[in-house]
């Protein structure tokens, strides 16, 4: 049979014909069109599935018609561009994993229990009788951060100084000074203190054991880090994610109180660390290259004289 036959493979199912190109396959049999598109499983879960098993699965889609006829979206959270979300409806209590109107329609009994991890690390916790917020790290990196942040902008301006003069000393042609002022160019590499969240979902259901979604936290701009614009967009997401965390309590206990602050963080159990010097230079090189800034007109006379007086520690 070519692939440009008339004669199509009968879907096992209902007996309607089956596409020829990437039909959808469960042992080893196509599927049509219509059949495929009741398909609400995780990934992987046809792979050992057979036709018998997936008539059940059929049977208990079939079921769950009328919620899913009564499910109206009062909610969604977005996980980002092409990475899906998850749809609320509060007023029944029906919670979607997916968008679409094929998606199961998962009840409250369906509801086990739910959590937000920032970086594996438990932040948000939500289960019957109480939706738990658990202190966070990020405040405690980003002071960690903080005076490693102001050494790095301030290396890198001297460096933005230095080549200037470069370029100045190029220009008139002195080529020896601008080897003896060459130095590399400071780099920020310390990780974000969150590189992402994830939303855990457990359920009681016979096809969805429990859901999992990665969600994107702030970016950190290693070029140019800001501590403050960064914990602002932490708090603006931290706050997104309570916000969809006190909607799905309304789905799975609309009467539960709220904790906060709840258990503590390995950072305040640990002793605060010292910051470690910075390796020292060679005292006689920095001043030449200060007192070229000061003659170029790029440092002024108060300028260099701090930075001699830091040098010499005076």
């Amino acid at each position: 049979m070519g692939l440009f036959s008339n004669n199509k493979k009968l879907c096992p199912i209902c007996g309607s014909p089956t596409p020829r190109l990437l039909a959808t396959v469960v042992d080893d049999q196509p599927l049509c069109k219509a059949c495929a598109a009741k398909i609400d499983l995780p990934d992987g879960s046809l792979a050992n599935m057979s036709i018998e098993a997936f008539r059940n699965y059929l049977d208990f889609y079939e079921e769950n018609r009328p919620l899913r006829e009564q499910f109206t979206q009062t909610e969604q959270f977005s996980f980002g561009f092409f990475s899906g979300g998850i749809l609320l409806d509060t007023e029944h209590r029906l919670l979607r994993l997916k968008y679409g109107d094929g998606a199961f329609a998962f009840t409250a009994e369906n509801f086990a229990c739910f959590r937000i991890y920032e970086d594996g690390r438990l932040l948000m916790e939500g289960k019957t009788g109480s939706l738990d917020l658990y202190r966070s790290e990020v405040p405690a990196i980003l002071k960690k951060l903080a005076p490693k942040v102001l050494t790095y902008l301030r290396e890198k301006r001297e460096y933005e100084r230095f080549e200037e003069l470069e370029r100045m000393l190029e220009k008139n042609g002195d080529s020896s000074s601008t080897r003896r002022l060459r130095r590399s160019e400071p780099r920020f590499d310390e990780p974000a203190p969150v590189r992402q969240f994830e939303l855990e979902i457990q359920l009681r259901h016979p096809y969805w054991g429990s859901f999992r979604q990665k969600i994107s936290a702030p970016v950190f701009m290693h070029d140019e880090p800001n501590l403050d614009d960064y914990k602002r967009d932490y708090e603006q997401k931290v706050t997104e994610l309570h916000t969809l965390a006190v909607n799905l309590m309304k789905i799975l206990d609309p009467s539960a109180p709220e904790h906060r602050n709840v258990g503590g963080t390995d950072s305040e159990k640990q002793p605060q660390t010292r910051p470690q010097p910075a390796p020292q230079t060679d005292t006689v090189t920095e001043l030449k290259r200060y007192k070229e800034l000061l003659d170029a007109g790029i440092l002024s006379e108060e300028e260099f004289t701090a930075k001699k007086k830091q040098l010499l520690g005076i």
